[in-house]
């Protein structure tokens, strides 16, 4: 009778441990479903992966466009002497207004595309303490960016500058128009999708792709600079010439990241 009892507690033991077991599993198995089912919900893109028999590939991949740029800017430094500020404020005066008339031409007669970016005027006496002796102490600075339209004019306005007396070039840079911008970004983001695509297709083995969802991470610019130790200045009268520049392509790059699926 004692045997029976103990057998009879022990097969109850035995059924409460797998009863535990089988509600943990249980518990366990729904709380899984509902994080499944909490993020696909919350993705848009493979909300269709649980009611179809699909797969689907994910790609990231790049894309390149490259154009001449369609102007550039030049920066410029003038520089007078005088006596006293006044005076080297009037002979600075007379230096824009050659400058301004050289360029002329090469800015569609366009004086907004000249601006000036700084003005100084200073005692190089007091500032390199030297003496008082100098006969036109005081310098006159004006910087100036002139944009020009046509990139193809770059050598011939430089060469323009050259030539006037104080002035300086102390660097040129070649600038993107907005709709350069735009189709460029375009031609990148075609080219990007179609070299995911590409990729996708051998992954899939050729099957029919449908894209799900397209990302676009990033897009970066690459210019192209203009070698600054070719810049001339008009103390040098034997380089008053058109001097040759070499304009490159600027390069946009975009990246983006492709949901396909296909049928398994």
């Amino acid at each position: 009778m004692r045997d029976n009892v103990m057998y009879y507690l022990l097969v109850i033991v035995i059924l409460v441990l797998l009863s535990a077991v089988v509600f943990q599993l249980y518990f366990f198995s729904n709380l899984l479903n509902k994080q499944s089912s909490v993020n696909l919900q919350n993705s848009n893109t493979l909300l269709w992966l649980k009611s179809t028999n699909s797969s689907f590939i994910f790609i990231t991949a790049s894309g390149s466009a490259s154009a001449m740029p369609d102007f550039a800017t030049v920066f410029v430094n003038v520089q007078a002497y005088g006596s006293n500020p006044a005076a080297a404020t009037n002979n600075m005066s007379f230096a824009l207004h050659d400058l301004n008339a050289s360029v002329l031409k090469y800015i569609n007669a366009n004086l907004s595309n000249i601006r000036t970016t700084s003005f100084n005027i200073y005692n190089r006496s007091n500032f390199y303490n030297q003496n008082t002796s100098i006969k036109k102490p005081y310098v006159a600075q004006e910087s100036l960016s002139i944009k020009v339209p046509n990139i193809d004019n770059i050598s011939n306005i430089l060469g323009a500058i050259s030539g006037v007396n104080g002035t300086s070039v102390t660097n040129v840079m070649e600038n993107l128009s907005s709709a350069q911008i735009s189709s460029l970004r375009a031609n990148a983001l075609s080219a990007a999708m179609q070299n995911a695509t590409s990729q996708a297709a051998i992954l899939s083995q050729n099957k029919t792709l449908i894209i799900r969802n397209i990302t676009v991470d990033y897009y970066h610019f690459y210019p192209f600079s203009l070698p600054s130790q070719a810049f001339m200045t008009s103390s040098d009268k034997a380089a008053q010439q058109t001097p040759s520049f070499f304009i490159g392509n600027d390069t946009i790059t975009q990246s983006i990241t492709v949901t396909f699926s296909f049928a398994k």
